[in-house]
C-alpha cells in the first residue's frame, strides 16, 4: 500500500488488524510506515527523468516473471542502483533459479552492465533471501 500513515482511528474506514501483529491500523494507511519525502513513486518515465539520482527497485519483477524491472533499467540513465530483493545464486529457487524478485533477463543486464559494490542481507519472510544490493555503471 503506498500513501503516508496517519493516526489510529477510523477517520479513514475502517479499523483492522495486520495479519499476526495484533496492531491497529486504518484502512488506506501504509502498513509498513510512511513513505520517505524524498522517495517518488514512478514507471520508467520518472527513471529516465531523473539520471542525477540512484533508482531503487524493490521486487519489481514478482516471481522473477516480468519486464518491468527492465523496462525501468533501461530508461535510467544514472550511474547507481539500489536492488532489494533475490537474485540467482542467493535464493531457494522455488519458482524460478534467477530468484522471486527480479526476471533473469533484468539480472543479466545488469551484470553486464554495472559492477556490484555492496551487498547487504535483510530480514525476510520465511522462504525468501532478500538482500539490498548497491551496484554502480561500468564506465568505459
Amino acid at each position: 500500500l503506498c500513501g503516508a500513515a496517519g493516526g489510529g482511528g477510523a477517520a479513514g474506514g475502517g479499523e483492522g488488524t495486520a495479519a499476526g501483529e495484533g496492531a491497529p491500523f486504518t484502512e488506506g494507511e501504509a502498513l509498513m510506515g510512511a513513505r520517505e519525502a524524498c522517495v517518488e513513486q514512478g514507471g520508467p518515465e520518472a527513471a529516465a527523468a531523473h539520471p542525477d539520482r540512484a533508482l531503487v527497485l524493490m521486487w519489481p519483477d514478482y516471481g522473477g516473471r516480468g519486464s518491468y524491472g527492465l523496462a525501468c533499467l533501461r530508461a535510467y540513465r544514472g550511474d547507481r542502483l539500489l536492488l532489494v530483493g533475490e537474485w540467482r545464486g542467493a535464493t531457494f529457487g522455488r519458482r524460478s533459479e534467477s530468484g522471486e524478485s527480479f526476471s533473469a533477463e533484468f539480472q543479466r543486464e545488469v551484470e553486464a552492465g554495472f559492477v556490484r559494490e555492496e551487498l547487504h542481507r535483510l530480514p525476510t519472510w520465511p522462504g525468501s533471501l532478500d538482500h539490498v544490493a548497491v551496484w554502480r555503471r561500468r564506465r568505459a
